[in-house]
């Protein structure tokens, strides 16, 4: 590796130096920070992972150390970073992290050098500040800089930290906040906590200082917009009619969607091929009928009908909770249907009542589709920025809606059993329940074939009544709810997402 590394470098860094000199920067902020550097005041410059790649050339002439990862991408970055004069401490919070913490601290205290750290890196969760910039601040002293980087033009890539690469020519602003000390207390994991927080709120708020802001007035952004209002105002049966035209559309333009579908069920159902088949055609219709079902949830949410929504004893149940509640259901029935319903199930106040959904790739898109999940009386937040928001919700015994069936990457899995095979299964939302001992109810929005529709329930789980280590009681937790997904998929196969490759990561 390192002998490739001599020859890659050269060429990486070369390319790195042109494609920057293309970007047109405008910097703010930077005096307050240009000031501790001419009193050799040490510093940490920190910054979120996806915005790291603009914000090197414009360091002027400040020694840096920053902290790189030991995988194979940090061996060429170290390589870039050392080859325009920066120094590097290799680690990461998985491999080496306090060696490279301890390394980076003893070079600012015994020499004119400061800290450069991506504060969520090096796989996140993104955006959510992690504990080695308060770690070095509290060994050096050092003052903290937060920073943010923002692209006019950037291509964002689907990785786990939606990582910009902004295109040349393109303009730059960076934004320097003003540099503070972290209290001067012992460094314990409370104190630790509450000093994230600080710094992730200073990076928050400066991204007020962004003149690109205006990302909705895109005409991409105003042509989802106009299609959305249009949506909106059709009924549902006219919605349904539509979901039909593109189911049928789908079927016959997208053969591969077809084949995963139709060979899913007859593996996963054990059923004739013949069968599967006409199951899987069925459910692009009860799919499609879903996803269109998104532009009616608010008027939902407004009548009368989830006003006087009949409570079974489970729902009974759930509406007298008191304290933190998780419902998982999953691509299954109405899903964007379940969240008007789902809205009054809680008592707690509507900023904690959330959904947690995954992102699109369009980042226009995407906003479109958190505002129309929003207007339902939840509100609707990312899978890659959850893990805080919905634990404060929580601790607030507050209110949290996930789908639990996608296929996820191994290190956000549990491998269990699911529908006579084994499948990765998203343990974020246990681990977020046992932390908040929250009671865990499996709820699904199915349609009954006469136009309506009924709630599916499952009963509760209780998390702070389990025993054994975290992991274990996460296994529990996570098949409680793959159990009650199955379950429901056995008794309506055709309404659920066989499109999707539930299966496709392996232990």
């Amino acid at each position: 590796m390192k002998n490739l590394s001599r020859y890659v470098t050269p060429l990486l860094t070369l390319l790195y130096r042109l494609w920057c000199a293309t970007l047109r920067y405008t910097v703010e902020g930077r005096e307050g920070v240009d000031a501790y550097v001419k009193a050799q005041k040490p510093l940490v410059t920190c910054f979120w992972h996806d915005e790291m790649f603009s914000l090197m050339p414009i360091r002027k002439d400040w020694p840096l150390i920053a902290i790189v990862s030991q995988s194979k991408d940090g061996e060429y970055l170290a390589g870039v970073l050392e080859a325009i004069g920066m120094e590097t401490a290799r680690g990461s919070s998985s491999r080496g992290g306090i060696r490279a913490l301890l390394t980076t601290a003893k070079r600012m205290r015994t020499g004119d050098i400061h800290g450069c750290i991506t504060v969520d890196g090096p796989r996140g969760p993104r955006h959510q500040v992690k504990e080695g910039a308060i770690f070095l601040a509290h060994k050096t002293p050092a003052h903290l800089a937060p920073v943010r980087v923002f692209c006019k033009n950037a291509k964002r890539f689907s990785s786990w930290d939606k990582f910009q690469l902004p295109l040349p020519f393109s303009r730059v602003h960076v934004v320097f906040g003003a540099p503070y000390a972290v209290k001067d207390e012992e460094l314990t994991q409370e104190t630790s906590q509450a000093a994230c927080r600080e710094l992730q709120e200073k990076l928050e708020a400066l991204a007020a200082h962004n003149p690109f802001s205006q990302k909705h007035d895109t005409l991409r952004y105003r042509f989802y917009a106009f299609c959305s209002r249009q949506l909106q105002r059709l009924s549902l049966s006219q919605l349904h009619r539509l979901a039909h035209i593109a189911a049928f559309f789908c079927w016959h333009l997208l053969p591969s969607r077809r084949r995963t579908a139709t060979a899913a069920i007859e593996k996963h159902l054990i059923v004739p091929a013949g069968e599967a088949q006409r199951i899987a055609r069925q459910s692009f219709d009860e799919n499609f009928a879903s996803f269109f079902e998104i532009f009616y949830a608010k008027r939902l949410y407004e009548s009368n009908v989830v006003a006087q929504l009949e409570k079974p004893p489970l729902l009974q149940q759930l509406y007298a909770e008191t304290g933190p509640v998780i419902v998982a259901t999953a691509h299954i029935g109405s899903w964007e249907l379940l969240e008007p319903y789902a809205a009054a199930f809680s008592q707690a106040p509507a900023e904690d009542r959330l959904v947690v959904v995954r992102g699109q790739r369009d980042e226009a898109m995407d906003k479109i589709m958190l505002e129309l999940r929003s207007e339902s009386g939840l509100t609707a937040i990312g899978h890659r920025e959850a893990s805080r928001r919905v634990s404060q919700s929580l601790k607030k015994n507050g209110f949290t809606a996930f789908l639990v069936d996608h296929n996820c990457s191994r290190k956000e899995a549990v491998f269990l059993p699911f529908l006579e095979d084994i499948a990765a299964v998203n343990v974020g939302p246990a681990l977020l329940a046992l932390r908040a001992k929250a009671v865990i109810y499996p709820v699904f929005l199915l349609r009954d074939g006469m136009g309506g529709h009924f709630l599916h329930m499952e009963p509760p789980l209780r998390t702070a009544d389990l025993e054994g280590s975290i992991n274990e009681r996460a296994a529990i937790i996570a098949q409680h709810y793959t159990d009650a997904v199955a379950k429901a998929v056995r008794a309506y196969p055709a309404q659920w997402f066989w499109m999707h490759q539930r299966w496709k990561t392996r232990p």
